[in-house]
């Protein structure tokens, strides 16, 4: 049960505290527009908007059902909450095996994204080598149509250019 100074109780369920500052002679500087927000799980209205009433029955449902609370776990809040509740009720092998399944989980994602990388880099270099022995064999054909241009022997194009005899044929 809440009561305010006097003793007088207090029944509503959300009431805020600003956090105004003020000087000796009362007067209030609103130098940081901050709010606290204090929710009173004893008194929950009809007329409480919903985000607070999940928030005041997580209250509620955490102290009389505490095994089985009744919450609404559609507020992603809410169900943020209880998760981290859930996670620090572990056991401290709980939490191992937890932070081992997740760092084996992580250790996956990063495995294939580090194979799909070098695949990748390989077919870049696999491409690049073939663009160069592509290039190269441009390279011996057009030095090789040049000498049979000026009436050289197949033998010495060979020779030469490193073709074999029958590629050199084809292209006289």
């Amino acid at each position: 049960m809440s009561r305010d100074k006097n003793g007088k109780l207090v029944e509503c369920d959300i009431l805020f505290h600003n956090s105004n500052l003020f000087d000796l002679q009362g007067n209030e500087y609103d130098v940081f527009s901050h709010k606290l927000i204090c929710l009173n799980h004893n008194y929950i209205k009809n007329t409480t908007p919903q985000g607070y009433k999940d928030w005041l029955n997580l209250v509620n449902e955490s102290i009389k059902h505490p095994d089985e609370p009744n919450v609404n776990f559609n507020n992603e809040g809410v169900k943020k909450v209880t998760e981290i509740i859930d996670y620090l009720q572990l056991s401290a092998e709980e939490v191992t095996e937890n932070k081992n399944r997740n760092a084996a989980e992580i250790a996956k994602i990063l495995y294939k994204e580090e194979s799909e990388r070098i695949v990748k880099m390989e077919g870049k270099i696999e491409g690049k080598a073939e663009g160069k022995i592509e290039g190269k064999m441009e390279g011996k054909i057009e030095i090789a149509k040049n000498m049979i241009q000026k009436c050289l022997d197949n033998q010495l194009i060979s020779e030469i250019t490193g073709l074999t005899l029958s590629e050199i044929e084809k292209l006289r």
